[in-house]
This record gives structure tokens, C-alpha cells and sequence, in this order.
């Protein structure tokens, strides 16, 4: 394979081994009808396997130095279409589609706030390499932002663990492959765009407290958001990140309608 030096503005990271690459693809649950959307196709190593599998690969990549191994990799496979910019200037497919990549770590919660919720039409499922201490926290519900808009989106896990020497160059992280499942039925009962609306203001500032990041965008008096928090149950001193998604759930409905 023509030797492609990775580049540090990118954050890439190409992807050599096989029992990782194996169980990406495996946590793809890839069939031949579907579509799947790649982030940062590289080489071509993992795109060279999801064009056998499914009906319709649609790669990013920006690295003009990668475009002549992804065209050869199209001419072999006419189901691969190559998009050579940002993700974060693209539009979601129309029909139903997957995630599946080895994305740039430092684009990560970008690439998840785009993909579960600023696109309207998300995907079934992701699986992505990301940076293990993400993957936790995602996981494990840390309540952080980031584990909120996964929570309403789908059901987490982690595949598996991947070690520095499954990429050239080694990233200085260990890293995981996460798996992030649509579900079905959306676990909250309030509109998403409008639930992350009023979210998203409250965790500009983590260590304040939960009363006074809700005080900044609705209009009512400080006494009157505690005496409405104490009502909820919810301690007004409390920090964004200590609340779980269905205290959040409770306090968007009880807020939402005295918004700025």
C-alpha cells in the first residue's frame, strides 16, 4: 500500500488491526441493504471491508493525499461514494443509515452532537473508535452533556477496549470501540431539540449551581426558580452534571414555558 503519512491537523490515527477492524464490523451488524456512513476513510482499511457488506458506502475524507487510494478502492467497488470534505459540512442520508468509523478524537462530542442531534434524520446505530475515557463516561452515564444526548438517542456499550499498537501512529490514549443503538421509542416525553435547548445553556457553567444557570434564560425571580426546583424535589445548590436525564426531563417541563 502507498505510504501515507499521517497528519496531526487531521488527528489521524490509520488503523492496522485485523481482530479490531473484525469487531467493528461485527458491532456494525451490517447487511446487504443498508447504508453506512464512514468519518475519516483514511487508507481505505475499514472502508475496503464495509463496501463488501453493505449496499452503499458513503466516505468523508479531507486528506487530498488519501483521495487516489480511496478512487482506485471505487473503481474496484462502484458502491463506495467518496464526499472530499468536513462532516461537519455534510447532510445525513435520506434513507435509513449506520455510522461506522475511526474518527479524529478531538471531533468526537462533534461529531455525536451532529450526528444525535443536530442532523433531524439520525442514524440506526453507530460504532466508534474513540478515546477510552470518552467511551466510560458515555457509558456510564456521567450525566455530563454529551452522556444526556446519548441517553435520549440510544442504548451505549463498549465493544472493546483497543490498544495503542492497533494504530500507526499509536495515539497517546488507550481507545474503545463504542456501540450506540437508536431506540426505538424516546425515552423522554418532551420534544428533543426544544429539551437540549434549554440543556444546553445550563452546562455552560459546570460549577455553578443548577438555579442560577436556569435563572440566566427564563423569566422569574431567583426565589421563585428554587421555590420551583424545592417543588420538583431537585436541590437548587445541586451542580448540572449531578442530575440524571429524567431529573432534567422534569425540570425542562416545569421551565420550558418561562423561557427568555
Amino acid at each position: 500500500m502507498t505510504h501515507i503519512k499521517a497528519k496531526k491537523q487531521f488527528g489521524q490515527h490509520f488503523l492496522h488491526d485485523q481482530k479490531v477492524l473484525q469487531a467493528i464490523l461485527e458491532a456494525g451488524e451490517i447487511t446487504q441493504n443498508e447504508t453506512i456512513v464512514e468519518i475519516g476513510a483514511g487508507k481505505g482499511v475499514l472502508t475496503k471491508e464495509l463496501v463488501r457488506l453493505a449496499k452503499k458506502v458513503i466516505a468523508y475524507e479531507i486528506d487530498r493525499e488519501c483521495f487516489p487510494l480511496l478512487e482506485d478502492l471505487q473503481h474496484q467497488y462502484p458502491n463506495l461514494e467518496i464526499v472530499k470534505r468536513s462532516i461537519l459540512d455534510a447532510e445525513p442520508p435520506q434513507e435509513k443509515y449506520k455510522v461506522i468509523a475511526n474518527i479524529p478524537y478531538y471531533l468526537t462530542g462533534t461529531i455525536l452532537r451532529l450526528f444525535l442531534h443536530v442532523f433531524s434524520h439520525k442514524p440506526e446505530r453507530l460504532v466508534l473508535l474513540v478515546q477510552k475515557e470518552v467511551a466510560d463516561k458515555i457509558v456510564s452515564k456521567d450525566n455530563s452533556l454529551l452522556s444526556l444526548a446519548v441517553q435520549v438517542y440510544g442504548t451505549a456499550k463498549i465493544i472493546r477496549d483497543v490498544s495503542r499498537g492497533a494504530f500507526t501512529p499509536p495515539p497517546k490514549v488507550t481507545s474503545a470501540i463504542i456501540q450506540i443503538i437508536a431506540h426505538h421509542k424516546s425515552p423522554i416525553s418532551i420534544n428533543a431539540d426544544d429539551f437540549f435547548r434549554f440543556l444546553r445553556p445550563c452546562f455552560q457553567g459546570l460549577r455553578k449551581q443548577v438555579q442560577k444557570t436556569i435563572g440566566q434564560q427564563v423569566h422569574l425571580s431567583r426565589e421563585e426558580v428554587i421555590d420551583m426546583l424545592t417543588e420538583l424535589g431537585v436541590d437548587s445548590q445541586a451542580r448540572p452534571s449531578t442530575l440524571d436525564l429524567f431529573t432534567w426531563e422534569k425540570i425542562a417541563k416545569k421551565f420550558l414555558p418561562h423561557t427568555n
